[in-house]
């Protein structure tokens, strides 16, 4: 057994939606975890593959995913955040 097999067993098969799987930038902003306008740079620069349905831009999620997996994105906080680890661990602590 060689060493470059270790790899392929920490990483689950990839799977792929293929280019009729789309969403708006708006919803690929919330999968990411950004801002709107963040997403809206990442299309400009190539990075994420759109399509176009008359004048609305939307996003493969291919790419989406693809884009996820290269590299972490910087997260900004929403403006509702789910629990946080701190509030996680409040909750642990009042039982």
């Amino acid at each position: 057994m060689s060493t470059q097999d270790h790899g392929d067993q920490d990483e689950p098969d990839e799977v792929t939606f293929g280019p009729d799987w789309t969403v708006t930038p708006r919803v690929a902003a919330s999968l990411l975890g950004i801002e709107h306008r963040q997403v809206l740079r990442l299309i400009d620069h190539g990075d994420l593959t759109v399509q176009y349905e008359g004048r609305v831009r939307l996003v493969e999620l291919d790419s989406l995913f693809a884009l996820r997996r290269e590299r972490p994105l910087p997260r900004h906080p929403a403006a509702h955040p789910a629990d946080t680890d701190t509030d996680k661990e409040h909750r642990q602590h009042d039982h």
